[in-house]
């Protein structure tokens, strides 16, 4: 563990605490950046707390023309603007009865950093630091942070049934910091993991979102139960019966290679989403090969790809984003020949980011595959690689046509039959390259309208 003196001494926030304390009020430092710079972490973000109430947080930095947001004044939460950063100043309180699972009836300020800390949810984010007051810690989360596990301040069973939210941010944690749970505060998850029910759909989408950047956390979600209750098919995957795949490709359940496949991802959302629904749909696909016996899942794409919407509608993602997704989910599997007719189709068809994206998923599914068939597999992958680089400068679409839509208006094409046109001169030159020229596809068009339009066009080129 490192000394917090020489952690918060450049803090950017520490004038935010000062100018508290210069107007006679209580400020410490609290919660997540106490926990990170213990482990010798920067912290993200910086939360205060004090004794002053909001108005006069408020009052006190008008006083030095510091501008502040009243962002959860109800809950005695202001956000102050210093030098263009936002840091949270809470005023010290106690919380009321939670009706709902998730939200306090009421809250009542206090005057005591301790009594503030009592109501949080873990050990490790109920630290305080205080430039003259020093360290406090009154529940061990620094003997926590040692013995690296999450253990809920007081009673678990209490603070689950105060927000069932805090079940997930467990696990959460765990997965982010490679921490254990201990056993009481598991054995509490377990115990009112159907209490996550209570919780908007889109809050439990958000934390699901920041598993995903440590996957493992998503077998202790099953393990805890809450998988099952928040979204049956994802659990499937993890159910030694329901995910099994007794199949000459894979020696893992669905759900350990779905993990295996997430491990092999960049930190980008729309691969890490790809990958957790990929397989979604193995479950209710699976069958018996009638002459070999083993599992087969024919058409779990598209099944997947049905399973992972109201997955998809929870999780606060760009519109656009989630179209990405959706078609990775259903073109994971498509068998791809590394020719250059066949890649160029396809990159005409999603483009290029999709490819590369495409091309990161395919490797994590065949390295989350029986070792014994990825050699052929990562072969025509690599395959698949030089291909593109060998066609990478040739048309594929249609802005690298030599030809537009205006150059066919003016040979005499009109409406839709300029789209089916230059739909024709793409098939051309992605067949042959070097028809890629006015001159080439002029005569080409001619006699294709000739044909199929029973229309004489002219030429442009004098």
């Amino acid at each position: 563990m490192v000394s917090l003196n020489n952690n918060f001494k450049n803090a950017p926030a520490l004038p935010v605490l000062q100018t508290l304390e210069n107007a006679g009020f209580q400020c410490w430092f609290v919660g997540g950046c106490v926990r990170d710079c213990l482990r010798g972490v920067p912290p993200k973000d910086y939360d205060l707390a004090t004794n002053a109430t909001p108005y006069q947080v408020i009052d006190t930095f008008a006083a030095v023309a510091v501008p502040t947001i009243p962002t959860g004044i109800s809950h005695g939460t202001i956000t102050v603007r210093w030098q263009h950063q936002s840091y949270e100043v809470t005023t010290f309180r106690v919380d009321g009865v939670y009706d709902d699972s998730r939200h306090p009836t009421e809250v009542a300020f206090t005057q005591n950093i301790h009594d503030d800390l009592a109501r949080r949810d873990f050990t490790i984010n109920a630290m305080a630091w205080h430039p003259v007051h020093g360290f406090i810690d009154p529940y061990g989360g620094k003997q926590d942070l040692q013995r690296q596990q999450i253990r809920a301040v007081g009673n678990p069973a209490e603070r689950f049934a105060e927000d069932a939210l805090r079940m997930l941010r467990a696990i959460r944690f765990a997965g982010a910091l490679d921490f254990t749970i201990e056993a009481h505060t598991f054995a509490a998850i377990k115990q009112q993991c159907e209490r996550i029910r209570k919780v908007a759909r889109e809050r439990i989408g958000a934390e699901l979102l920041r598993m995903l950047q440590t996957p493992t956390a998503l077998r202790l979600c099953y393990e805890s139960g809450l998988l099952e209750q928040y979204y049956p098919p994802v659990a499937a995957l993890f159910d030694p019966h329901k995910g099994r795949q007794q199949n000459p490709h894979h020696i893992f359940t669905v759900g350990e290679h779905t993990l295996a496949v997430m491990s092999h991802m960049p930190s980008d959302l729309i691969l890490r989403v790809a990958a957790l629904c990929h397989d979604l749909g193995k479950p209710a696909t699976r069958g018996i090969h009638p002459k070999r016996g083993h599992d087969t899942f024919y058409n779990h794409a598209l099944a997947s790809l049905r399973l992972c919407r109201p997955l998809l509608r929870d999780m606060c993602l760009p519109k656009e984003a989630k179209e990405q997704i959706c078609a990775l989910i259903e073109f994971h599997d498509y068998p791809l020949q590394a020719t250059p007719v066949a890649l160029k189709q396809f990159l005409c068809r999603h483009g290029l980011p999709f490819f590369e994206q495409w091309m990161q998923l395919r490797l994590g599914d065949i390295m989350g595959q029986h070792p014994d068939m990825q050699a052929p597999k990562l072969a025509h992958l690599q395959a698949i690689r030089d291909t593109y680089r060998a066609i990478a400068h040739e048309p594929y679409a249609l802005s690298h046509l030599a030809l537009n839509g205006t150059t066919l208006y003016d040979m005499g094409l009109r409406g839709a039959d300029i789209g089916r046109a230059l739909s024709h001169c793409l098939t051309t030159v992605i067949a042959n390259p070097n028809c890629n020229t006015a001159a080439a596809l002029q005569p080409i068009l001619i006699r294709w309208a000739r044909k199929n339009l029973q229309q004489d066009l002219h030429s442009t080129l004098y």
